[in-house]
């Protein structure tokens, strides 16, 4: 009984450092062809100068300055054309019955 538990043992130790050596972080495969395709285009990408947009100038992510989008200029276009129409102001008093 003794002896099979330490063949078991050392059977699974032995089994888990060959599955570990096996892992393809351990070897990489070099030269295969979505590396090659990725190396090609990361050398065909234009090198220069590119901005930052870091939030610290005025046109930056982050810097408060909002940029009103279609939905929001014709949002505020409606508010407006119902604050110009003529209407009363309640009256003090509770609630018009």
């Amino acid at each position: 009984m003794k002896t099979t538990l330490v063949l078991t043992a050392t059977s699974l130790l032995v089994s888990g450092a060959y599955a570990q050596s096996q892992l393809q972080e351990a070897a990489p495969q070099f030269n295969s062809r979505p590396q090659i395709v990725a190396e090609s285009m990361k050398d065909a990408r234009p090198r220069g100068f590119v901005p930052i947009n870091d939030g610290s100038t005025a046109n930056g992510a982050g810097s408060g300055v909002m940029k009103p989008g279609k939905a929001a200029l014709t949002g505020q276009h409606y508010a407006d054309a119902r604050e110009a129409r003529p209407h009363r102001l309640p009256l003090q008093g509770g609630t018009p019955k």
